[in-house]
């Protein structure tokens, strides 16, 4: 009984499975190394917040199929999720202020609606482009300043 039990636990990945930068006492996340196919985004690591995650950290991580990003993130990088074509799920904190070019392009996995949160400023140059499994709706905020032009297939903007 207890085995069952515990397979119903979140995995949550360990800070050494990711790769990253500090600078001005903030952490980028640079890549992941890590095996599990649901990547929990630590808050912390070292006892500094987790700010960013940075260009192409995530790309081509086609195992991936799920992401809960933190709330300390406040922009989420240059192709950074890019052809994680398996990706069905992800968590935008309402603390995102930018989700960059090709932040999530070509992750066909990414199902029904998506919602951006209104903390989010500027969404990037074909940030969703051929997120063909969005056939729901994209509400794109009022908060939204910049936003460069984003093909979605088949979403409704």
């Amino acid at each position: 009984m207890l085995a069952g039990f515990l397979l119903l636990l979140p995995v949550f990945s360990q800070a050494e499975d990711f790769s990253y930068t500090t600078s001005n006492d903030e952490i980028t996340i640079t890549g992941y190394s890590g095996t599990n196919n649901v990547v929990v985004i630590p808050e912390t690591i070292d006892g500094l917040p987790v700010k960013s995650i940075g260009n192409s950290a995530f790309l081509n991580r086609s195992n991936l199929t799920g992401v809960t990003i933190p709330s300390s993130v406040t922009s989420i990088g240059y192709s950074a999720f890019r052809l994680c074509r398996g990706l069905t799920s992800v968590t935008i904190p309402s603390s995102v202020t930018l989700i960059d070019t090709y932040a999530f392009q070509f992750c066909s996995g990414l199902t029904g609606t998506l919602t951006i949160p209104s903390s989010v400023t500027t969404i990037g140059n074909e940030a969703f482009a051929y997120c063909s499994g969005l056939t729901g709706t994209l509400t794109i905020p009022s908060s939204v300043t910049s936003l460069v032009i984003m093909y979605l297939g088949s979403a409704v903007v």
